[in-house]
C-alpha cells in the first residue's frame, strides 16, 4: 500500500484585493494577485519528494507555471541514497459554470521530465517523462472571513514513460497510459 502525505503551502505575492478562491485547484484566485508560489512534500513508502512551483495567472482565468522537485529514494545504511530531479510546466484555464458561478471548471495540462536516478559507478542513466491532461472541478462551501472550505475533484489522462541506459546500451522504455 502506498501512503502519501501531501503538505501544500500557497503564498500569494502582490495582493491587491481580498483573496477569492480558485476553487477548481483549491488555491487562491489570480484575481487576488498575478503570482503564486506553492511548496509541497510527499512521503511515499521508499522515498521522499520535495517540490515547488511558480505560477503566473490573469484575472481572465488563464494561468501557467513552472515546477521543480527532487525525489530521494531510501537506501540501506552505508549506501548513498539515489535521487532524481524533476522539471516541469503546467497550464490551465478557470471558468465559472452556471448562472450563480459557484462551481468552477479548469481544463489543465502538465508536462514533467525526471532526470535520474543515475549511478555513475554502474553506468546507469535513468529518465522519465509524464504528460497529463485533465479537468478539475471545485466549489466553495461554508466560507467565513478566516476559513474557506474548497472541495475539489479531478479527472485526467496520464502518460508516463521511463527510460534507462545501462553501460551505454539503452534498455526498452517502459510506458503506461492511465
Amino acid at each position: 500500500m502506498r501512503r502519501s502525505l501531501v503538505v501544500s503551502l500557497a503564498l500569494l505575492a502582490i495582493v491587491r484585493s481580498p483573496a477569492v478562491a480558485q476553487t477548481c485547484q483549491g488555491l487562491a484566485s489570480f484575481s487576488a494577485g498575478p503570482m503564486q508560489v506553492v511548496g509541497n512534500a510527499q512521503f511515499p513508502d521508499g522515498g521522499k519528494v520535495w517540490g515547488g512551483s511558480f505560477s503566473y495567472g490573469m484575472p481572465s482565468g488563464l494561468y501557467a507555471g513552472a515546477d521543480l522537485s527532487t525525489t530521494s529514494f531510501d537506501a540501506p545504511d552505508g549506501v548513498d541514497s539515489p535521487s532524481s530531479l524533476g522539471i516541469g510546466a503546467h497550464a490551465g484555464y478557470q471558468m465559472k459554470l452556471g448562472q450563480s458561478g459557484k462551481i468552477n471548471l479548469c481544463p489543465v495540462a502538465r508536462l514533467a521530465l525526471g532526470l535520474g536516478p543515475d549511478n555513475d559507478e554502474a553506468e546507469i542513466n535513468s529518465s522519465s517523462t509524464d504528460v497529463h491532461f485533465g479537468l478539475a472541478l471545485g466549489t466553495e462551501m461554508g466560507s467565513t472571513r478566516q476559513l474557506r472550505i474548497l472541495p475539489t475533484a479531478g479527472l485526467g489522462l496520464q502518460y508516463t514513460k521511463f527510460s534507462q541506459e545501462i553501460g551505454g546500451v539503452e534498455e526498452d522504455p517502459i510506458s503506461d497510459t492511465y
